[in-house]
């Protein structure tokens, strides 16, 4: 096989890898009644301490407060959050977890550790310190591409052609 099938290969393997792990994510969430964005809150109010209005939820997360509002309604619909008002400003709330979404964190945390005990079953510990390296190495060597000379020069390909 030549360098570049070989490079193409890789990609694909680790593409599919953590799609396949992605979807075995999404999977248990979901058998656990809580939907895949409804999770991302859930983690994100777990690891505040403060409980964030629904504006600093939809700023976090890069959506409209519209979207947020109707993702926090499901979810205080489905008894993972309250909503209390801000009792400095009455237009204000803040969003806190239940029990029930406490609980949620706590078995989804004991899930993807084994998942991820699962993932890696076999490795020892300096082939799982080689792979982290590598996955460090490919992450530089992608923040230090040139994105626009390389535009330039496919579009200059295109010209060609």
């Amino acid at each position: 096989m030549d360098e570049f099938n070989l490079y193409k290969k890789a990609i694909h393997l680790f593409i599919n890898t953590t799609r396949m792990h992605r979807k075995s994510v999404e999977n248990i969430v979901s058998k656990l009644g809580c939907k895949h964005t409804q999770h991302r809150i859930l983690l994100y109010l777990n690891d505040n301490l403060d409980a964030p209005s629904q504006k600093q939820i939809a700023k976090f997360f890069n959506i409209s407060p519209a979207a947020a509002a109707v993702t926090l309604k499901k979810m205080e619909k489905s008894g993972l959050i309250e909503r209390t008002v801000w009792e400095d400003d009455n237009r204000v709330h803040q969003i806190n977890m239940t029990e029930y979404g406490k609980q949620i964190i706590q078995a989804t945390r004991q899930i993807f550790k084994s998942l991820d005990l699962a993932t890696f079953e076999g490795f020892n510990q300096a082939e799982l310190e080689s792979f982290m390296n590598y996955l460090e190495r490919m992450q530089n060597n992608i923040q230090k591409l040139d994105i626009e000379r390389i535009v330039v020069k496919v579009r200059k390909a295109i010209e060609i052609i």
